[in-house]
């Protein structure tokens, strides 16, 4: 499973670590970045122009939105396993 579909599953969770001071908001920065990205690829867009387009519409580097699709798209539980979130990519 992917990060942002863990993401995208457990909403309450990451607000209830954000208000208590444990999550930084750049996950969330990270996230509306990835969704803003994938939508534009695909309403056919090419990737570079969705990046430069996302970078200009958040006002970020285009290497901003390049980390924020690698975070997205880390995998972050091992399939048939449950619990507590464990990278297994570097």
């Amino acid at each position: 499973m992917m990060l942002i579909d863990w993401m995208n599953e457990n909403n309450d969770v990451l607000l209830a670590l954000h208000k208590a001071g444990l999550l930084s908001h750049t996950v969330f920065f990270y996230r509306n970045l990835y969704q803003d990205y994938t939508a534009r690829v695909i309403m056919g867009q090419q990737k570079t122009i969705a990046v430069l387009l996302t970078s200009d519409k958040f006002r970020v580097s285009d290497t901003t939105v390049y980390r924020a699709m690698r975070a997205m798209t880390k995998v972050v539980l091992e399939e048939g396993k449950s619990g507590i979130a464990t990278s297994v990519e570097g």
